[in-house]
């Protein structure tokens, strides 16, 4: 006759004794109940969960509105383009015409549009004379009120001459607001009248940036001078001045996609600061941040 187990805890043929001792592994042993909640309690603050929840729920909402902000400031050239076609006008004065923009700045009493190009646009006129700024398929008549240089303009200077010009009208017109400084690799739109097209567009990105001007890679033809260079926001960043183009001798004859020059498609664009120390230099304060 097998004899009787005697107390203990049994697992098919494995047997362990019973132990008598008072430690915690003794009675987990004996199978004894065992309360946690006698011992010393660890908890947190009240206050720490409802701060994290918060805390959380900020963040949550912080990335929400982001989010929503590029996808708002999306570049998009098609609504900068809409936007600045009503503020961008043709401007012409003797032989030669072009662009110009009007810009939301202070005028003097008795104007109510500040429109800007490019001097060497106005190499026939002086300030005083009259100017006919075409808005919408209608003339208006402005008055060339300053222009930097103020004589005839020598192309060959126009990288390093201010080439700015105000022209103010006695009506209202469209004006768009100046933007702050751009960058480089900031996508922009060049808006303007080349070629007998109006409000003729083309975009591309800052090329390169100095305290006078921008560079850009954006398509530049006769006409566009005095045009604007606008941001996402259709912002205006300064005044078509100048483009340079490789000539025909210097691309290779034998493969036309091979161009030995470096100057390719490069324009430049007068920034509104320029203009605080040409034409606004006897006001106490220049209305470009830029």
């Amino acid at each position: 006759m097998a004899k009787k187990p005697g107390p203990g805890v049994s697992f098919r043929s494995l047997r362990r004794r019973r132990k008598d001792t008072n430690g915690i592994w003794g009675h987990l042993a004996n199978e004894d109940s065992f309360n946690i909640g006698t011992g010393p309690r660890w908890g947190l603050p009240s206050w720490v969960l409802p701060t994290l929840s918060i805390a959380a729920v900020a963040t949550l909402i912080i990335l929400c509105v982001q989010v929503f902000d590029l996808q708002n400031h999306k570049f998009n050239p098609n609504d900068v383009v809409a936007k600045a076609r009503s503020a961008t006008f043709e401007v012409s004065c003797g032989g030669s015409s072009g662009t110009a923009v009007g810009i939301n700045v202070p005028v003097p009493d008795g104007y109510k549009t500040a429109v800007f190009s490019a001097a060497h646009i106005f190499d026939d006129c002086k300030p005083g004379d009259k100017i006919d700024v075409v808005s919408s398929g209608r003339t208006y008549k402005g008055v060339l009120f300053k222009k930097d240089p103020a004589g005839v303009v020598n192309e060959n200077d126009l990288e390093t001459i201010a080439d700015v010009a105000l022209i103010y009208l006695r009506v209202k017109l469209p004006a768009l607001d100046a933007a702050p400084a751009g960058h480089v690799g900031d996508w922009v739109v060049e808006l303007g009248n080349p070629l007998g097209e109006i409000n003729y567009a083309t975009f591309g990105i800052i090329t390169k940036v100095t305290d006078s001007q921008y560079y850009t890679d954006a398509p530049t033809n006769h006409g566009n001078s005095g045009g604007p260079l606008l941001d996402s926001q259709s912002r205006v960043l300064g005044l078509v001045s100048w483009s340079q183009l490789i000539p025909e001798n210097v691309v290779d004859s034998r493969n036309k996609s091979d161009v030995m020059d470096q100057v390719n498609g490069i324009s430049g664009i007068k920034r509104l600061s320029n203009a605080c120390a040409i034409i606004y230099s006897a006001s106490p304060k220049c209305p470009f941040r830029d």
